[in-house]
């Protein structure tokens, strides 16, 4: 899409955490799809100020899940 200019908006569902990184680094990708309610099960989640996204600060994909998600939402 950059190759040829055309502007990406990714759908995300649960992949908001990944697909940070592509907005972040692609000025053709000018939205992310922000799913607040997936926040808590991450260590370091996707953070929005100001109408734009807060690039991550820790190494890595950002999709760490926090030990105690699992535990919440584990289905038997």
């Amino acid at each position: 899409a950059a190759a040829h200019n055309l502007p990406v908006v990714p759908h995300i569902s649960d992949m908001m955490q990944v697909h940070q990184h592509i907005v972040a680094a692609f000025p053709n990708a000018p939205m992310l799809e922000y799913i607040p309610w997936l926040l808590e099960l991450f260590e370091e989640p996707v953070r929005v100020e100001g109408g734009s996204i807060v690039t991550p600060t820790l190494p890595g994909a950002s999709t760490t899940m926090r030990a105690d998600s699992f535990a919440r939402w584990r289905v038997a």
